[in-house]
This record gives C-alpha cells, structure tokens and sequence, in this order.
C-alpha cells in the first residue's frame, strides 16, 4: 500500500465508495479479471485509479478493441501487458504509432484474413493488429528515438531490404525493444567473429531470436564450454548456444 501511496499519492484524495470501488468493479468487469489480475494491473499503474471512465478507460478502451479488432480476452491481455496504454493520448501516441507502424513496415492486407476483419470498422491491416497483440510495450517507444534507428541498423547490419525488414520484424516483433549499442550491435558482432559475416547474417535470419541471447549469462559461457570440449563452432552449434535450454545445452555437452 505505501509503495502504491507514493507512486500515486493523489490515491489518498479519492472517495472509497463513490470513486475506487466502482472503478475497480468497472475495470474487472471490463477487462474479465480476476482479484489478482486486477491488484497486479493496479499495482503497474496506479494512476488508473484517478482515470474518468467516460473520459478515458471507457473510450480507450473501445477504440483499440475496434481498431485492433480484439475480442474480450485479447483487449484483456494487451491491457495487462501494458497498462501504460491508458496514459496514452489516442490522438498524439496510439494513432499516430499505429500509422507509422503500418507505412514503415509496409504491412498489406492479407488475402486469407480478409474475412476475419471488418475494413469499415479498422483502417489497419490483419498484420499490424497481430503484431501489436505480439507487441504492445510498442505504444512506449519512441519513433525518434528508438523505432527508427533499430529499423535502421537493422537495415544497414542484417542488409534487409523493406521486404526483408517487414519478414524480420512480423517473426520477431520484441526486436524493437532491444538496445542497439548495449545488445543488437555486440550480439551480431559476436556471432560474426565467431562465424565469419556471412554465414553470421544468414543464421540470424533464420533464427531472427537469436539476436536476444545474452552475451555474459549464455554466449560467452558456452563458447568456452564448448571450445574446452574442442566441440566444432559452426552454424548449428551457435544456434543451440543461442536458442536451447540449460538442460538441453548441458545434455549436448555429455
């Protein structure tokens, strides 16, 4: 209770009966959650609590269900994962977000999913819907500052035309929550030393995840393991050092 106090001390000037409890009960009724979900949902944002229904929640919450197309449970889930969302203007961060997203990945309808998307109710493809239901810490970065330089790089690093950037980005969305300098750049520049530039390029786009292994707990560890073992450095055996669990690392290794 202190911890929320302090993060949200305007909490204390807000009627129990006439304001919390009918906001909770609306936002558990809203959101289908349960007690823990809701003390959870809270304790990330406590500013929910001083939020108008009618101005704020309510509308909010309508227009990423309609916009995104999302069913009850899918809305409930996005709203869990980033409760940040109901800080966010619609008309200088989700909008605008949702329409560079759409023109930079050049994100096309889908043929096959035309028919699971009102296109008079969204302007937004099937692709971009799924992707911020994957992504929805997206809203929370920048497009100056962080969205386009990791576009960029990757661009420029992994060689990715627009195509190849779109494929890149639809198979590993989290890749946009990545630091460049501290995690993208030293990841890829360590597969390259060890595979040569190539074969590095190939490998990790193919396992487009392998570029968030960390460097000090997994990388760096299994190469000496491995080198110790005189195990051979290829293609494969990187990818398991990168992809494969304690214990199947540790089996392969036997």
């Amino acid at each position: 209770v202190s911890k929320l106090v302090q993060r949200f001390p305007a909490i204390l000037t807000l009627s129990v009966e006439d304001q919390l409890e009918l906001k909770l009960q609306w936002l558990q009724t809203r959101l289908q959650l349960n007690n823990k979900q809701l003390c959870k949902l809270i304790q990330r944002r406590p500013a929910i609590c001083g939020y108008s229904i009618q101005d704020n929640l309510e509308p909010k919450l309508d227009w990423l269900q309609m916009k995104l197309v999302l069913d009850d449970a899918s809305l409930s889930k996005l709203v869990q994962r980033k409760p940040e969302v109901f800080g966010y203007s619609i008309d200088t961060n989700l909008q605008p977000k949702l329409d560079w997203l759409e023109a930079r990945f050049e994100m096309k309808e889908e043929e096959d999913d035309e028919d699971e998307f009102d296109h008079d109710q969204t302007p937004y493809s099937p692709s971009l819907c799924r992707f911020v239901k994957r992504l929805p810490a997206v809203f929370g970065y920048s497009i100056e500052k962080k969205l386009e330089p990791t576009c960029q790089w990757l661009e420029m690093r992994m060689e990715l035309n627009d195509r190849g950037l779109q494929r890149f980005i639809l198979r590993f969305p989290s890749v946009l929550g990545n630091n460049v300098e501290e995690n993208l750049d030293p990841t890829l520049s360590f597969y390259e030393s060890c595979l040569g530039r190539d074969v590095a390029l190939l490998l990790v786009s193919k396992n487009p995840t392998m570029l968030s292994a960390s460097l000090q707990t997994r990388l760096v560890p299994r190469l000496e393991q491995a080198q110790k073992l005189g195990m051979t450095i290829d293609a494969e055996t990187m990818r398991r050092m990168a992809v494969d669990t304690i214990e199947r690392w540790e089996a392969s290794l036997l």
